[in-house]
């Protein structure tokens, strides 16, 4: 694969998007890739243009609550809540 070229990679958000692609090819069947989208903010961005690309609706996932989107929250690990003996309690909506 040649090297990226500066009209690539010129900026820091062209150098950010590149490199978010490609831990994409990283990460996609490793099982984190909805993780590291959500980190960066990128998630509901993407889900949509999957949709759309797929000819599905995008109202679902644009669903806000609390200024938040929904589709970005993760049910917190049973085991997680069990082990904080109480401190810890589960996401709304899981």
């Amino acid at each position: 694969m040649p090297a990226f070229t500066d009209d690539e990679i010129g900026t820091v958000d062209k150098y950010l998007d590149k490199l978010l692609e490609e831990r994409g090819h990283e990460f996609y069947m490793e099982g984190v890739r909805r993780q590291d989208l959500i980190r960066h903010g990128r998630y509901v961005e993407m889900a949509i243009k999957k949709n759309e690309y797929a000819g599905y609706s995008t109202t679902n996932v644009q669903r806000m609550e609390d200024g938040k989107y929904v589709y970005e929250l993760l049910p917190i690990p049973v085991a997680t809540i069990r082990d904080g003996q109480g401190k810890i309690v589960q996401n709304p909506g899981f």
